[in-house]
């Protein structure tokens, strides 16, 4: 994940932008990245969760 950092809140938008800059489905993408572990929300505002719990 290029461009996003361990430890850094982001709101729906930032990752909303983030993922644009690679695919046009953003809110598919933003909800794998939950579903497979790589992020975790909570009222909107994005982490990255720690690279252990990313799948192999």
């Amino acid at each position: 994940m290029r461009g996003l950092e361990h430890g850094k809140s982001y709101d729906e938008k930032e990752i909303n932008d983030y993922i644009q800059t690679y695919y046009d489905d953003y809110a598919t993408v933003r909800r794998e990245f939950v579903m497979a572990h790589f992020m975790y929300r909570d009222k909107g505002i994005y982490e990255l969760n720690p690279v252990e719990m990313w799948p192999v």
